[in-house]
């Protein structure tokens, strides 16, 4: 085998964990930075949360707010209304909605690249309680890790899953904790541009990271 045919294999063996898990492609958004675009496939299992998330992105909630917390091997967190024309080295004091949009099982999971709404200071029944969302980086985990975290959890990871975590990191610990709405499909090296700017010390980036939201690919 010729080292292009072993390169288009690796190629396709990425490309091949990164879309595992949209194959029920719902809607397609695109996050718009001064550091490029990133594409967000939305998955149909999650429908509910999607058109709320969805509704947001129409209504422009998203627009002219900042990625405000950048946690390079964790998370890059944004999309709070609050941030927008903050000054430089505030705090955002996160948004909360008067109702509670409750979590949604599914089957996804926090892989790299995985696109998840938060949950701030939670209760019990993981409630969605502001508009805030997040993007996961992550490590690879080890099978001894998530061994471990599988006890914790008290579920099996599949082979895919454990392939998944254990070829392009996540965050498995917070499976079943937040719902997970979709994936990164395109412009994950952004994320990582991002993610390379130095932070203070809440995580903020001491550069400002504007985003814009604009749908791309509606719901049929």
């Amino acid at each position: 085998m010729n080292k292009v045919s072993i390169q288009l294999g690796i190629l396709f063996f990425s490309l091949s964990l990164f879309t595992s898990c949209i194959s029920g492609k719902y809607a397609v958004v695109e996050i718009a930075t001064d550091y490029g675009n990133m594409t967000v496939t939305l998955q149909e299992e999650s429908k509910a949360l999607n058109d709320h998330f969805l509704q947001n992105v129409r209504d422009g909630k998203y627009d002219s707010t900042l990625f405000h917390r950048s946690i390079k091997g964790l998370v890059l967190q944004g999309g709070d209304p609050s941030s927008k024309g903050m000054a430089q080295g505030e705090v955002v004091e996160a948004s909360i909605y008067d109702t509670l949009y409750p979590a949604i099982s599914n089957s996804y999971i926090h892989k790299k690249g995985a696109f998840a709404l938060a949950n701030i200071d939670r209760d019990s029944s993981n409630a969605i309680n502001g508009p805030q969302f997040y993007i996961v980086d992550g490590k690879p985990i080890s099978g001894t890790e998530l061994n471990l975290i599988e006890s914790g959890l008290k579920r099996q990871f599949t082979e895919d899953e454990r392939k998944a975590y254990s070829e392009l990191g996540g965050l498995p610990h917070l499976d079943g904790k937040f719902t997970v709405l979709g994936v990164v499909t395109k412009g994950l090296d952004v994320m990582e541009k991002i993610q390379a700017i130095q932070t203070d010390v809440n995580d903020r980036p001491i550069e400002d990271v504007y985003m814009s939201i604009s749908i791309t690919s509606e719901p049929k």
